[in-house]
């Protein structure tokens, strides 16, 4: 298996084979690269909340009950 993504560069494809992708199991993200990812898909929303939800997601291991969790932020 190997990921074959485009690149566009000044309206030029740039074509990469990659064996391994990042965020494949054996290449894996970093916590800092995880929380960048979530907080560039949230967008434009409230930035306090999206890094609240972020707090209870990278600490899931540590949560007894995930919809209690959501209420007291």
């Amino acid at each position: 298996f190997s990921a074959d993504p485009h690149f566009y560069r000044n309206y030029r494809s740039i074509k990469k084979t990659v064996d391994i992708p990042r965020g494949d199991p054996r290449d894996p993200l970093t916590e800092a690269e995880i929380i960048e990812k979530f907080s560039s898909f949230a967008g434009a929303r409230d930035r306090k909340k999206v890094a609240q939800f972020t707090e209870i997601i990278m600490n899931l291991e540590t949560i007894d009950n995930f919809a209690d969790a959501l209420k007291r932020k």
